[in-house]
């Protein structure tokens, strides 16, 4: 009887987070496909202030894979059909100087699916001087269709959106992406190694279910000795 709670204990204690693995697993493989790509679509962003900023980790931890962009390429697209929009990266040192006394929009949370922005305002009365022409970004892209693609490298940088002219009043589509190429294979990885737990687990449960409890022990019977008999 004991040996029959221990494996269905000890099944139970597996199949639980085998199922959470291959869950994970299934989700990375849904969120990326076999490309890694993640995006979010277009999705039209506005704020009256002149730029919209982030910090570059937020939207990688925004993919779903904190800790897994190795690797990785950061894609931001801003549209406007009306206006040129300007993207940039640098270093967020760099980039608080350049926005210094500059009214402008803190993005805090970034969501992909459902796309989503958390943002505060800071207030501010400066006009930035035209983003294109400062030294500081490691990456830049402008147009009524800029697109900028960078690989992401360890440090602590900002993402910049602005109107390619520096004024006020941002209105554009924006969409935001990683691809991160080990994707498909930490996705197809986990997803494998849960449904091995899951079956390890519910083989243990079944063994457990199945076996069958010890017969009990014959009794004892009395020794007689011949030509003996007891009084």
């Amino acid at each position: 009887m004991v040996k029959k709670i221990i494996l269905i204990v000890l099944g139970l204690l597996l199949l639980f987070p085998g199922i959470g693995l291959a869950v994970a697993g299934g989700g990375l493989l849904a969120l990326g496909g076999r490309s890694g790509d993640v995006q979010s679509g277009f999705h039209t962003v506005n704020t009256p202030t002149s730029a919209l900023v982030t910090d570059a980790t937020i939207v990688n931890d925004s993919s779903g894979v904190k800790g897994k962009t190795s690797g990785a390429t950061l894609i931001v697209n801003a549209r406007n059909s009306a206006k040129p929009v300007f993207i940039g990266i640098g270093p967020s040192d760099e980039v608080g100087q350049y926005l210094a006394g500059t009214a402008h929009s803190e993005v805090s949370e970034v969501d992909l699916r459902p796309f989503r922005l958390t943002t505060r305002e800071i207030p501010g009365s400066n006009i930035p001087a035209v983003p294109d022409e400062q030294l500081l970004w490691v990456a830049k892209a402008t147009g009524t269709e800029a697109e900028l693609v960078w690989p992401v490298v360890n440090g602590d940088y900002r993402i910049v959106v602005m109107n390619a002219d520096g004024s006020p009043d941002i209105n554009a589509e924006l969409q935001l992406g990683m691809k991160i190429p080990a994707l498909f294979g930490i996705g197809l990885g986990t997803l494998v190694a849960g449904i091995l737990l899951c079956l390890l687990a519910l083989g243990l449960i079944i063994w457990g279910i199945m076996a069958k409890r010890r017969p009990p022990a014959p009794a004892e019977q009395p020794l007689e000795l011949p030509g003996f008999s007891p009084r």
